[in-house]
């Protein structure tokens, strides 16, 4: 359960697509490394129904329900049930929360594009295309980090890239919220696995998910 009221104003969730977790080091990630120091840092497997795609692990990690409930499993978001399975962030919106949704790089997030978009309402909403893919730009991203509730992936890759296979370094992704609390929720029910509902308590909510172009 979210805390609410005067205990917590607000939720920042950061998505960072395909990151494997056994790469995320202080080196090559000292943010968010550091978050997970503060609190929780913990591998999540992916659960064995959910194909390892973007759209269907985004979908639950989203929703709070799997793949039998939102029906994505794959990056063609086309035949979805989210009416019925509503990601977090409009659960939120629809709750009278103000909420933001910022996305960089794939558009089904936050876009009508090839059947989305997965987050359905937001009270603002942002998309950028990435103008730069690189270590320098992924260094400054992760020191433009200085607030978080919760940092998340989807899914890990292969060493020459790609996904969607059972192999270990893809099936698994990761999670960190940076509070004690919030890491003995998180052990209770992963992002990747969980079939609770989303909760719609904060007073305001803010998602941010950001995405690579999908191959």
């Amino acid at each position: 359960m979210l805390l609410s009221g005067k205990t917590l104003r607000h939720v920042l969730v950061i998505g960072v697509d395909g990151v494997r977790f056994d790469l995320l080091g202080p080196e090559a990630t000292p943010v968010i490394r550091g978050f997970g120091a503060a609190g929780f840092l913990g591998p999540v497997p992916v659960d064995q129904t959910t194909p390892t795609w973007s759209g269907p692990c985004w979908a639950t990690i989203a929703t709070g329900t799997g793949v039998d409930g939102h029906g994505i499993t794959g990056n063609d978001l086309t035949g979805h049930r989210l009416a019925e399975h509503p990601d977090f962030v409009t659960v939120a919106t629809r709750a009278g929360v103000p909420t933001l949704l910022a996305v960089s790089g794939w558009p089904p997030l936050a876009l009508a594009e090839d059947g989305g978009p997965l987050f359905a309402e937001a009270t603002r909403r942002e998309f950028v295309a990435p103008s730069e893919v690189s270590l320098e730009a992924s260094d400054a991203a992760d020191e433009a980090v200085t607030a978080l509730a919760a940092s998340v992936t989807d899914h890990g890759h292969l060493d020459q890239g790609g996904h969607g296979g059972r192999e270990p370094e893809v099936a698994t992704a990761w999670a960190a919220p940076p509070d004690r609390a919030s890491s003995r929720a998180t052990k209770r029910s992963s992002p990747a696995r969980s079939r609770s509902r989303p909760s719609s308590s904060p007073r305001s909510a803010m998602a941010c998910s950001s995405a690579r172009g999908k191959r």
